[in-house]
């Protein structure tokens, strides 16, 4: 192809993929919000406070906004350290977090393209694997899990730069480089263990490619990929260090029992949606949804974890024009592979990996092996529509897949699948039928080839579209939110919610969860919360009083329907808010008693327990003092909080004998103490909470957070990086110093 056409076609190309997220995402640009799933229930609050930060210009370690306080860096979901959260400051909360998500599915878009561009695609041929690495049906499913879109977003970047690296005659290349970025990235996003699927979309590109000329090129070729791959692991330092460090008190700390690792496993009916939009129905009339046949335990969740794994009529019409047997090998096996995975329990396949691949016993939901499928059915569709539209393929050949594919999902189809199979099959046809004709028609004019690519983005935003929902904006306004501002001065208020109810409407809390306002959900949605925390929790959930008491609560939100006896301070929509007396958050005990953990939950729940005049401490925690206070149960003095900071507490004590002070904020590893500026131990009291002892008299105790493992993380990142930079020196100083030769020879 000329190159003033090529580049004129790749104009042309990104546009039509820029107006394809547009169509899909319309309602976001005419400013309306995202609400579905956890998107509501954990990325608004989490981005919230986040972006707070950032307004801030603090970095984002501890956080007293959730739980009894939270270390972010102990849960990578946050993705507390990627820059990419830059966009979050753009506008209002709703706006920055639209903002940044739309971002993130272009570049998704544009790294599928440029892969697809990488393996000899034309550029309206390209366009196929761009559009369904932003506007598949998987794609968009994402957004109801968050983090996922930023993750995934940087895994085609990831295999364009493996592939390029690995094709290069030096051992650290540019691309190289971009391979080391992306896999970083992957990590700092949200969700490293989808290092696991860049991995795999770069294995089978590599694969894909004409076979190395002899075996140690091939290892050469093998050291350059994993090079790459090493930094962008060095890199993300920070936040496997800083995860390790802090899982201890989380429930990451073990492998998962293998009924837990393979929930949300994708039923094998659900292939059919691969090639059939929308053929399980409308997934937010959850009582009417008659998918929920298919999902894997529809009486714990009716809706898969992918809402839609459409990919497009492109993959089942162009696939069949692919030739070369390498390709199909192997991105065929790859993709095999990885759907036989993502079927999770309903074949021996997952079990048996989750045994022999390390870390993989740790991976939650098998359907999210399907990034890995429908990436590389786009690669296989875009490289099939080169063959098509370069005149290497007949058109007829684009039609017997879609349709004997339409024709069986109609006639064995549930009952209860009828209609939207039918429905299914009607788009795909069409959309088949549209594709086989601009084919045939671009023999004779060029123009038509633009118009296939037009066929197939259409296909894919029109059939993403019902799998979003929107709401007006502002999201979070609520009656409730003037009541608790009212309570911000100092700690946040702290709010439980001890029985749990539909709280997806973003009106029921403000903010739907506690980051947003400062209110703290109890128990919360977060996979840094602590097992303490919950052990305690379900001991004290029949003694509210005493749970109100130790954990320093504001209110109770609860469902209208759970009468208390007084009336609730506010209700909207079937939620009401109870106001407690604001207790206090920080107090002093003369009594402290030595229990294991199990005695300390039986003698915290007794009546005789008096939080306030006395304290429990697990034996093996109090090895580094002498002496407990010991007398009997009663306050040693008054405690209030001088200084109260995201990481950092200033108390002022006036102890009328020597006394366990006790804030009701979250022990964790990572907080120190001082009394007095003298570094003094920092014991769990009650289990949970943080206590320090003092002496007698006026005394001002300090608490500082700092993340454990983040000092030593951003050490190895920055050395990964100086060899990142000092590998890309030594090439280029390399290459001059040949050219030179060469010119003078």
């Amino acid at each position: 192809m000329d190159p003033i056409q090529s580049r004129r076609e790749a104009r042309w190309a990104l546009m039509l993929l820029a107006c394809g997220i547009v169509l899909a995402f319309a309602e976001g640009f005419a400013g309306r919000a995202p609400i579905v799933r956890d998107f509501v229930g954990f990325t608004y609050p989490s981005r919230a406070a986040m972006r707070a930060l950032f307004s801030g210009g603090e970095l984002a370690t501890w956080n007293p906004l959730a739980e009894l306080g939270l270390s972010r860096l102990a849960a990578p979901v946050h993705g507390a350290l990627y820059p990419g959260h830059i966009f979050l400051l753009a506008g209002d909360l709703e706006m920055g977090v639209l903002l940044t998500w739309l971002v993130h599915s272009a570049w998704a878009g544009l790294g599928g393209y440029v892969l697809a561009r990488a393996l000899g695609a034309r550029p309206f041929a390209a366009v196929i694997s761009g559009a369904v690495w932003s506007l598949g049906g998987y794609a968009v499913s994402m957004w109801w899990n968050g983090e996922k879109v930023l993750t995934g977003a940087w895994l085609p970047w990831f295999a364009f730069g493996i592939e390029r690296a690995t094709a290069a005659r030096v051992l650290l290349s540019p691309w190289g480089a971009l391979a080391a970025l992306a896999a970083s990235m992957v990590c700092y996003a949200g969700d490293p263990f989808l290092l696991l699927h860049a991995g795999a979309l770069a294995l089978a590109v590599v694969l894909a490619r004409p076979p190395a000329q002899g075996w140690r090129t091939r290892l050469a070729e093998l050291a350059r990929g994993a090079l790459a791959t090493v930094l962008g692991l060095g890199i993300a330092a920070p936040v496997f260090l800083c995860a390790l460090y802090l899982r201890g008190d989380t429930a990451r700390n073990e492998p998962l029992a293998l009924g837990m690792a393979e929930a949300w496993s994708l039923h094998p009916a659900r292939l059919a949606e691969l090639a059939l939009p929308g053929w399980f129905g409308d997934p937010f009339d959850v009582e009417h949804y008659p998918g929920a046949i298919f999902a894997d335990d529809p009486s714990r969740q009716a809706l898969p974890w992918a809402v839609s794994v459409y990919a497009g009529a492109a993959f089942l019409a162009f696939a069949p024009c692919l030739r070369s047997r390498r390709v199909l090998a192997a991105m065929g096996g790859v993709a095999a592979l990885f759907l036989l995975l993502a079927c999770g329990r309903h074949t021996p396949a997952n079990a048996f990996f989750c045994q022999v691949v390390p870390g993989l016993s740790l991976f939650r939901y098998p359907e999210k092996h399907l990034v890995v499928v429908v990436g590389l059915l786009g690669l296989m569709a875009s490289l099939g529509a080169e063959e098509a539209l370069s005149g290497r393929a007949r058109a007829w050949r684009l039609l017997p897949a879609p349709f004997l594919v339409s024709l069986v999902a109609v006639a064995l189809g549930p009952t209860a699948l009828r209609t939207t199979a039918l429905m299914a099959a009607a788009h795909l046809a069409v959309a088949a039928l549209l594709l086989a004709g601009c084919v045939h028609l671009a023999r004779t004019r060029s123009a038509w080839a633009f118009v296939t690519a037009v066929v197939t983005v259409l296909d894919l935003a029109v059939a993403a579209r019902p799998f979003l929902r929107w709401a007006e904006r502002p999201l979070f306004v609520s009656p409730f939110a003037e009541l608790l501002t009212a309570r911000l001065g100092g700690p946040p208020p702290r709010i439980h919610r001890p029985r749990s109810a539909d709280f997806e409407d973003p009106a029921t809390m403000p903010g739907s969860a506690g980051q947003v306002f400062g209110i703290a959900t109890l128990p919360g949605h977060d996979p840094a919360s602590s097992l303490r925390l919950g052990t305690v929790l379900n001991r004290l959930a029949h003694n509210p009083e005493r749970l109100a008491a130790l954990l320093a609560l504001d209110g109770l939100m609860l469902p209208s329907d759970v009468a208390v006896g007084t009336p609730p301070a506010a209700a909207l929509r079937g939620t009401s808010l109870y106001l407690l007396a604001r207790p206090p958050r920080v107090w002093m005990v003369t009594s402290v008693k030595l229990l294991p953990t199990t005695d300390a939950l039986g003698a915290m729940a007794s009546e005789t327990f008096d939080p306030y005049g006395e304290a429990i401490v697990a034996p093996e925690r109090a090895y580094a003092l002498r002496d407990l206070p010991s007398g009997a149960p009663g306050s040693a003095g008054t405690c209030a909080i001088a200084e109260y900071d995201r990481g950092h507490v200033d108390l002022v004590c006036d102890a009328r004998q020597e006394g366990l002070v006790v804030l009701s904020e979250l022990y964790a590893e990572g907080w120190s103490a001082s009394v007095d500026g003298q570094e003094s131990p920092l014991l769990p009291a009650d289990l949970l909470l943080r206590g320090v002892v003092v002496g007698r008299g006026l005394h001002r105790v300090t608490m500082r957070y700092e993340t454990p493992g983040l000092t030593e993380g951003a050490i190895l990142a920055s050395a990964s990086a100086l060899l990142l930079l000092l590998g890309l020196l030594l090439t280029r100083a390399r290459a001059t110093r040949e050219e030179a030769s060469i010119s003078r020879t």
